[in-house]
């Protein structure tokens, strides 16, 4: 099985080729503009070069939430691409994406990013055996609310906080509290959540902020 791998998040683009859980190429262009196509474009262009891209049998990519613009993006080229390979289309959640990236021992996890808009997304999940699943639906807001849901679902117990950057709340001691890991989530951990189970069939975009979306 060929999977092509794709994703866009505010800092970066990426693409990699997977022959089933080996990788073989994997390219990433750090974010100068807002045009998500031209930039998938150029990342795929490189792809090109080591595998030929008609080769595919599926493509891997987040459908949200996040950026609209992105997400309409990498659904539109997945789509055309699936169309002239004869390739499947599968998607994850950007949470699932993020969470992939690393391993944790904690029970439970919190999710957290932002994008273009001041509110943070964030998501819970636990851990049962080897497996992960959602324990929570997605929320929103600042941090103060956070440590809030922190405090309400994990009721002084110690959890694993993963996200895509640094946030400047991270410095307060409420949060030092905690398993804080750092990461910049990109291709690559977009097939990783597809490997652990999370991808669907589904195409329609995962519009947290539904009104920005009309």
């Amino acid at each position: 099985m060929i999977s092509l791998t794709l994703q866009s998040s505010k800092s970066c683009v990426s693409a990699a080729i997977f022959q089933d859980s080996k990788i073989l190429s994997f390219k990433k262009l750090r974010k100068k503009k807002k045009e998500t196509t031209e930039n998938l474009m150029k990342v795929l262009e490189k792809l090109h070069k080591d595998f030929p891209i008609n080769k595919i049998n599926q493509i891997i990519l987040p459908r949200g939430p996040g950026s609209f613009t992105g997400i309409r993006s990498l659904i539109s080229v997945a789509q055309g691409l699936a169309l002239g390979c004869n390739a499947k289309i599968r998607t994850v959640s950007t949470f699932e994406a993020i969470i992939s990236s690393e391993n944790f021992s904690e029970k439970k996890c919190l999710v957290i990013f932002k994008d273009s808009r001041d509110e943070y997304l964030f998501q819970f999940f636990k851990k049962k055996s080897n497996t992960i699943l959602p324990k929570k639906e997605i929320n929103s807001g600042d941090s103060r609310e956070i440590k809030n849901h922190i405090e309400k679902v994990c009721l002084n117990e110690k959890i694993a906080i993963i996200s895509d950057q640094n946030y400047k709340m991270f410095y307060n001691t409420f949060f030092k509290l905690h398993n804080l890991k750092v990461i910049e989530y990109d291709a690559k951990n977009v097939f990783f959540a597809h490997q652990r189970g999370f991808s669907s069939r589904s195409i329609n975009p995962i519009y947290y902020f539904k009104h920005y979306a009309e």
